[in-house]
């Protein structure tokens, strides 16, 4: 059963990744707005929450996890847009907490799908959403949040870089396999092709010296055919012209292979 539904899952994915995305964003946004409903009543954390979720942060929160399902076509698009609701959804006064793993995400996905000189670029965005959020928690734990922040954004880079090799050297190793799978076949149409050429000249060689014995021994024996060549030729006189003429025949046949 499990592994039916592992299947149908891939399936999906390969068939809609639209689809995948935009579950994969509703269940980040689903878990985040449990956890804001959670720690965001204020007492239970008073150094990191200070404003209770109310519709404006459920908007700004749908808004940076909604996203995520145009990771794929838009990948540099979809990172501001999830640091800068996310930049917005703290500085609002919101838990620091929260919100934070979105923009590592979406560094993650333009890792994977776009040049290095690109998504280098664009590390100082999630970066400073994530010092940001280190900046608004408590003071006792502010170098040990912004190391952290720094750790967990060169993570995502690297974690979707390597991705993105790994898919660029699989698409080498599959055009190459591509490659060679026609080169084989093309020696194999060549051996093909010239052994029957082989074969046929070879062929050649022994039905063209077939006719002249024949034919020499037709020449001997039709001054004892009798007086003329209708009227009285053997039947053995009759089937040597026919035979050297079905020869040659079968001779021009092989030729043409």
């Amino acid at each position: 059963m499990r592994a039916e539904v592992l299947s149908s899952l891939r399936r999906l994915a390969v068939m809609n990744p639209f689809l995948t995305d935009l579950l994969f964003s509703v269940v980040v946004a689903g878990v985040t707005l449990t956890f804001g409903l959670v720690l965001g009543d204020g007492s239970a954390d008073p150094g990191h929450a200070r404003r209770p979720m109310d519709p404006a942060g459920v908007a700004l929160t749908l808004v940076a996890s909604l996203a995520l399902a145009w990771r794929r076509p838009a990948p540099v698009t979809v990172l501001m847009i999830c640091c800068a609701s996310a930049i917005v959804f703290h500085a609002a006064g919101y838990d620091a907490r929260l919100n934070g793993v979105v923009p590592l995400l979406a560094l993650y996905t333009v890792a994977a799908g776009r040049a290095p000189a690109v998504s280098v670029a664009c590390v100082p965005a999630p970066l400073a959403s994530s010092w940001h959020a280190a900046f608004l928690g408590p003071a006792e734990f502010l170098w040990p949040n912004l190391a952290q922040a720094g750790v967990m954004v060169a993570v995502s880079w690297t974690f979707g870089n390597s991705t993105r090799m790994l898919v660029e050297r699989n698409s080498r190793l599959a055009g190459l396999s591509e490659r060679l799978r026609h080169e084989q076949e093309d020696r194999a149409r060549r051996a093909v092709a010239e052994e029957r050429r082989r074969i046929a000249r070879e062929l050649h060689d022994v039905v063209a010296h077939r006719p002249r014995p024949r034919s020499a021994r037709w020449s001997a024996a039709w001054p004892t055919c009798g007086c003329g060549p209708t009227a009285q030729m053997t039947s053995q006189g009759r089937r040597m012209p026919r035979d050297s003429v079905e020869v040659m025949t079968e001779s021009w046949l092989w030729e043409r292979l």
